[in-house]
């Protein structure tokens, strides 16, 4: 048997954390735009970045170092942030897959990866309050 909880309640517990309305005064104000987040485990910096996109209005993108990463960092998210609003009924949590051809390859990409890709660029681009998870190679891929 396999047992699905809602885990977005150790998001609240983050409220009072200092640490946490500094990141967020940086990134409300625009002084800041990137935070990197060191010497964490993948799901305590899940954690930090639900508790971020729960009071941010803007997209949060979180960007690992490889594809395994943004899948396993995608799966504790999505764990956390399952509460989470996000535009018109889409996904509050997005996964940037990365095509798995490249540009000079005789291969074909799948054809739902580039429609996932495609959608969640597009999401992006029209700053959906949401949170989109990448590899670095997604992220930069052309």
């Amino acid at each position: 048997m396999v047992y699905s909880a809602d885990m977005s309640w150790l998001v609240s517990a983050l409220e009072n954390w200092a640490e946490l309305g500094k990141i967020e005064e940086g990134l409300a104000s625009g002084s800041a735009s990137r935070v990197r987040v060191d010497g964490a485990t993948d799901p305590a910096k899940a954690l930090v970045a639900a508790a971020v996109a729960r009071g941010l209005r803007a997209p949060l993108l979180l960007v690992c170092a490889t594809t395994e990463s943004a899948e396993r960092m995608y799966e504790h998210v999505l764990a956390l942030a399952s509460q989470a609003p996000a535009a018109s009924g889409q996904d509050a949590v997005a996964l940037l897959p990365s095509l798995e051809a490249l540009l000079y390859e005789d291969v074909s990409p799948d054809p739902r990866l580039v429609g996932d890709r495609l959608g969640g660029l597009a999401r992006l681009h029209r700053a959906e309050r949401a949170i989109f998870v990448g590899s670095a190679p997604a992220v930069f891929q052309r």
